[in-house]
């Protein structure tokens, strides 16, 4: 059928979303590509059927003409959606030629004339290259089997990938280890405790993504964070002079904490150059803190995070907060990793500077997760609550009073001076919310709450990302590596933690003081790993230098 010949622009329309999401399964959500392919299926229909009219008017009319206009709008479409997925690779080569010409006027006319003369020769024979039927039938045929086999490809690569997952999940013996039961010192004591739960402390995990330690803070940015520190300890909370975390990735290190587990033999299962992140994504989703507290008479309520895809989602909560943007356009291209890609590494980059920026969409949803954290529906289980704030994590997306930031200010750790100033005013308005969303919480529970503030790494202003090989310095691991933390642990429970604690020991040393449980503080090791390679793991000493084998 002659259709078949003419769907290459539809095939290499959705074939990149589809690649995107067959290289980064465990972050891409599949709801996100499905409905980004339909919504570009849709719009390179609706260009075909404009563009085949248009030509078809123009045409001479024969018997012959609605194929050839139908073959020539499918080429110009495949030409279009060329361009649209390129520009960002071929626009700075443009530019720079711009650039060129304008530096160098003589030699810049030269080149430009050699560039445009072939294509005024092409517009001068067009009329007799279109009645002369160059072939567009042919052409359609090779791009559309192309097109076929490339989506074929990437389809079969998710597919494999998800199977694959599964098979990696069931074989993993540090899954199958989580899945055991977590040790008791006396079980009829736990079991009668679930049963009756009436008295039993709430459990807050709030989750700053990249807070660092207040040294840190202050060697690095000249910025005092004690302030905070000293109202949260005014408050009732413990504030530990030397936190560490295990891992340098947000993957990784939350697992780690919800798990109150090493995650580094997940490594063996996954593979070390492996950048899927379901096997982790699925420790974090149906993590071992949940599964316990469920078991002593808890309910499960969830805060999702709003553009780290293992966090923005658990099936397992029993109640999930709903940002409520759901249909929202702006939303949807600020927090999904599909969309992210698809608007940004496009010509539909050229279209961003129309929407709200991405700093306004994440401070709403900033600041509306916080008011509901101090709204939780009631119930009359005690409630664990988790919740991932993508703060003071860069880009730095509002000032001291909570306003998003211009446009243009997209600020990250490296921008120094002017990231200090917009790093000062990022933390004043989250360490505001957070002070005002902790004392609501106590105010307004009938039993004291446990509450555990936690940065789930330090920051990177060192540039330890840039490059997915290099090793961290001494320096970056020291900064990399110290977290904030702060903990309100009523009846006496702040004697628990100890001045050094890492994340991993954080919920043992919580749930042998609380639940009865047996479980031993695990050595302090931490590993170091790119983020797009969580599992390259390195360890690294306790005086931050890394181990080599």
């Amino acid at each position: 059928m002659s259709w078949r010949r003419r769907a290459y622009p539809l095939l290499f329309a959705i074939f990149p979303i589809i690649g995107v999401s067959a290289k980064n399964a465990g972050d891409a959500r599949m709801m996100d590509m499905t409905a980004l392919v339909l919504l570009v299926a849709t719009f390179v229909a609706i260009v075909y059927i404009a563009l085949f009219w248009l030509i078809r008017a123009t045409a001479t009319r024969s018997a012959s003409s609605s194929e050839r206009s139908a073959d020539m709008a499918a080429f110009v479409l495949f030409c279009a959606v060329a361009v649209f997925y390129l520009y960002s690779y071929v626009a700075p080569w443009i530019q720079n030629g711009i650039v060129y010409v304008r530096a160098n006027p003589r030699m810049g006319s030269a080149l430009t004339g050699m560039i445009v003369a072939p294509f005024v020769l092409v517009l001068a024979s067009y009329r007799r290259w279109w009645h002369r039927r160059p072939g567009l039938d042919s052409v359609g045929r090779f791009l559309s089997l192309t097109g076929v086999l490339a989506v074929c490809s990437a389809s079969v690569q998710i597919v494999y990938t998800h199977i694959a997952d599964a098979r990696a999940i069931r074989s993993s013996s540090l899954i199958r280890e989580l899945d055991a039961p977590i040790p008791m010192r006396d079980p009829y004591i736990a079991a009668g405790r679930a049963a009756d739960s009436h008295d039993k402390h709430d459990v807050y995990i709030i989750l700053l993504d990249e807070y660092p330690s207040s040294a840190v803070l202050r060697e690095q940015f000249g910025i005092d964070n004690t302030p905070f520190e000293d109202t949260l300890r005014a408050i009732g909370f413990r504030v530990p002079p030397s936190i560490r975390s295990n891992y340098s990735v947000t993957l990784m290190s939350v697992a780690s904490l919800l798990n109150f587990a090493q995650t580094q033999p997940i490594e063996q299962a996954a593979g070390r150059n492996s950048h899927d992140f379901t096997l982790v994504g699925y420790l974090l989703e149906h993590n071992r803190a949940e599964r316990f507290l469920k078991t002593q008479g808890y309910r499960f309520a969830y805060f999702p995070s709003s553009w780290f895809g293992p966090t923005q989602s658990n099936s397992d909560a029993d109640y999930q907060f709903d940002l409520g943007h759901h249909w929202d356009i702006n939303w949807i291209l600020q927090t999904s990793s599909v969309f992210q890609e698809f608007s940004r590494s496009t010509m539909f980059s050229k279209l961003l500077r129309y929407f709200p920026t991405e700093m306004t969409v994440h401070t709403d949803d900033m600041s509306r997760t916080f008011a509901a954290l101090s709204d939780i529906p009631p119930s009359r289980q005690p409630t664990f609550v988790f919740a991932h704030i993508l703060a003071p994590h860069p880009p730095f997306i509002e000032d001291a009073n909570c306003d998003p930031l211009p446009r243009d200010t997209q600020l990250q750790w490296g921008s120094l001076p002017a990231g200090r100033v917009a790093l000062r005013g990022e933390l004043a308005c989250l360490n505001g919310e957070v002070l005002r969303m902790v004392r609501t919480v106590i105010s307004r529970s009938k039993t004291p709450p446990i509450i555990i503030l936690q940065g789930d790494h330090g920051s990177q202003s060192l540039g330890i990302f840039r490059s997915t090989s290099a090793l961290p310095t001494v320096e970056q691991a020291r900064e990399r590596f110290r977290p904030f933390g702060a903990y309100y642990l009523p009846d006496g429970g702040g004697a628990a933690i100890p001045d050094s604690i890492s994340m991993v020991n954080v919920l043992r040393y919580l749930f042998n003081y609380y639940f009865n449980t047996d479980l031993r503080p695990l050595p302090n090791t931490m590993y170091y790993s790119h983020w797009m390679y969580p599992y390259r793991l390195t360890e690294v000493d306790s005086n931050f230098r890394v181990v080599r084998h």
